[in-house]
């Protein structure tokens, strides 16, 4: 989660700079100060992803991800074991899975919520994730399908960009006036 709020003030803050970039000099002067509040708090989460990584709760999680990598077993043992081989159970799998989502994708439109819309941006997110997982096993089959999710996810992605820097404005715009009162 800590490495999901980084990588979005992040974002939040490279576009904010693009778009500074265009304005007139004054104009850009006058959300420095925003700028620099996007930066101090970036850089506070930097430091509490630094410490999660570094703790003993990450260096176990990857031990034991390393051991069941180490476990991995061959395509003939599952084929004896499951039934079919791992490229079988992952092209079975990527079927469903995009099945499911474009059901999904069908209810979305101009009437869904940002919420509706986030939940959906996450919900490719993760499949497209759990996919390229698959990607050893399946070559180069996945590629578009691939392509396909994260240009969606990107899209999505933009949209919740746009909605979370509103509310990061707002929320700046509120404390400021309370702290500043007229």
């Amino acid at each position: 989660v800590a490495h999901l709020v980084v990588v979005e003030g992040g974002v939040h803050r490279a576009r904010l700079v693009q778009s500074l970039a265009r304005l007139p000099a004054t104009r850009a002067a006058d959300l420095g100060p925003y700028l620099q509040h996007l930066e101090h708090e970036h850089a506070e989460r930097v430091r509490a992803l630094a410490d999660a990584l570094a703790g003993a709760r990450c260096a176990r999680l990857s031990a034991d991800f390393a051991e069941f990598l180490d476990r991995e077993p061959s395509q003939s043992a599952l084929r004896r074991s499951l039934g079919f081989t791992a490229r079988e159970g992952a092209t079975e799998y990527t079927v469903r899975a995009l099945r499911k989502l474009r059901r999904a994708g069908r209810r979305m439109g101009r009437h869904s919520s940002a919420e509706e819309l986030h939940r959906f941006r996450i919900r490719c997110k993760r499949l497209r994730y759990q996919l390229e997982s698959f990607e050893p096993v399946s070559g180069d089959r996945l590629q578009r399908v691939l392509k396909n999710l994260k240009r969606l996810q990107d899209s999505l992605g933009t949209h919740q960009d746009a909605i979370a820097a509103a509310e990061r404005l707002r929320a700046l715009a509120a404390s400021s006036r309370a702290s500043h009162p007229s």
